[in-house]
C-alpha cells in the first residue's frame, strides 16, 4: 500500500580526481554527503574535526555540517561522491524510521545526528556505493525500489560498521584483533609473518600476539591455519584442483605440510575428504531423486483417480444416484 514515506532522494553524484585543491571556505548545504576515496589521499574535515584519508576511507556527513577537502599538489585523489536528502514521497517502500525499528545499529546511529563519521571500509560500502551510482547513472527513477534498496543497504552497513567501531573503542586491544582478522582473511593465500601483520596495523608483534590470544583463545598462527583449512575444504569440494595445486591457493607451498595440517584439523587426508564429499553428494542426489520420483508417482495416482471419478460421474445415470439417495 502506497503512503507518504520519508525516502532518500539523490541530488548529485559524481566521480572526480582532485589535485592541488583546497576549500578556503567550509562547504555547508542541506544534503547528506558521502565522500569515498577510491585512490590516492587527501585531508577531510567536518565541523573542525580533521582526518587524513586514503584508499577505502570515507566521510559520511549530515546536512548542514561544515566540511572541507584538501589535496596535495603531487598526489591525485580520486573520489566518489553522492549527495542526497530525505523527502516525503508517495511509495510503498519502507522509510528510514521503519527500517530503524528492525535494525538496532541503524536506530542507534540516528540518535547521533547530526552525523560526521570518518570511517574505513572493511566491508562492502565501496561496492554498494558504486552500484548505487551506476544505477543512478542509468536514469532509473530516484524512488525505484532497487535504488532505495541500495540506499538502505548503505545505511545499514555504515551503521553496523560504526557500531562495531564504537564497541572496539570501548574495549582496549579489540581494535588490533579486528584489524588482524581482516588482514588474515585477505592475506591467507600468501606467505605469512606476524611482523608483517603487526606492521600493517601499527602495533608491536609481541603485544599483538598477547591481545589476539586473549581475545580469540588461540594464537594468530593457529587461527590462520584453521581459516586456511576451511578454505581448503571448500576448494576440495567445489573444484577439481589437485592437492599439490590447491595447497598454494591457501598459502602453503609444501603439499606434505598442507596434508599434515589438514589431517590435524579435519581428521582425514585431503583426498579422503574429497572422496567422502563426493559420496555424500551422490547419496544426497539419490535421496532427492527418490523423493521426487515418489512425488511424481503420487501426483500421477491422484490424477488417475480424479479421471476415473470424472468418467463415473459422466457415464452413470443420475437416476441411479437419486435412487441411492432415496
Amino acid at each position: 500500500m502506497k503512503q507518504q514515506n520519508l525516502l532518500p532522494i539523490a541530488e548529485a553524484w559524481y566521480l572526480r580526481t582532485w589535485r592541488n585543491f583546497s576549500m578556503d571556505v567550509p562547504q555547508v548545504h542541506n544534503r547528506l554527503e558521502m565522500m569515498y576515496v577510491l585512490s590516492g589521499s587527501c585531508v577531510m574535515s567536518a565541523d573542525k574535526e580533521k582526518h587524513s584519508m586514503k584508499r577505502g576511507d570515507y566521510l559520511f556527513v549530515d546536512a548542514n555540517v561544515p566540511h572541507t577537502l584538501a589535496t596535495d599538489a603531487d598526489v591525485d585523489c580520486r573520489m566518489l561522491n553522492v549527495e542526497y536528502s530525505f523527502k516525503e514521497t508517495v511509495s510503498a517502500y519502507p522509510d528510514l524510521h521503519s527500517q530503524a525499528v528492525a535494525d538496532f545499529a541503524l536506530a542507534a546511529l540516528l540518535q547521533k545526528r547530526p552525523l560526521k563519521l570518518f570511517m574505513k571500509d572493511n566491508g562492502d560500502v565501496g561496492a554498494l556505493l558504486r552500484a548505487l551510482v551506476l544505477q543512478l547513472d542509468s536514469g532509473t527513477n530516484l524512488t525505484d525500489w532497487l535504488v532505495q534498496s541500495l540506499f538502505s543497504a548503505l545505511h545499514m552497513r555504515i551503521a553496523r560498521a560504526w557500531s562495531e567501531t564504537e564497541r572496539l573503542c570501548s574495549e582496549p586491544g579489540e581494535r588490533y584483533v579486528a584489524d588482524t582478522l581482516s588482514y588474515l582473511r585477505s592475506h591467507y593465500d600468501m606467505d605469512f609473518r606476524i611482523s608483517d601483520a603487526a606492521a600493517a596495523i601499527n602495533v608491536h608483534p609481541a603485544h599483538l600476539q598477547r591481545v589476539f590470544k586473549r581475545s580469540q583463545g588461540m594464537t594468530i598462527v593457529a587461527y590462520l591455519n584453521r581459516y586456511r583449512m576451511e578454505q581448503a575444504k571448500m576448494l576440495l569440494i567445489s573444484t577439481d584442483l589437485s592437492v599439490s595445486d590447491l595447497c598454494g591457493y591457501v598459502g602453503m607451498n609444501s603439499r606434505q605440510h598442507f596434508s599434515a595440517v589438514f589431517k590435524e584439523h579435519v581428521g582425514m587426508s585431503p583426498v579422503a575428504y574429497r572422496n567422502g564429499a563426493v559420496k555424500r553428494k551422490y547419496a544426497a542426489d539419490e535421496a532427492v531423486d527418490e523423493v521426487a520420483d515418489e512425488a511424481v508417482d503420487e501426483a500421477a495416482d491422484e490424477a488417475a483417480d480424479e479421471a476415473v471419478d470424472e468418467v463415473v460421474d459422466e457415464e452413470l445415470p443420475s437416476c441411479l444416484f437419486n435412487g441411492m439417495q432415496a
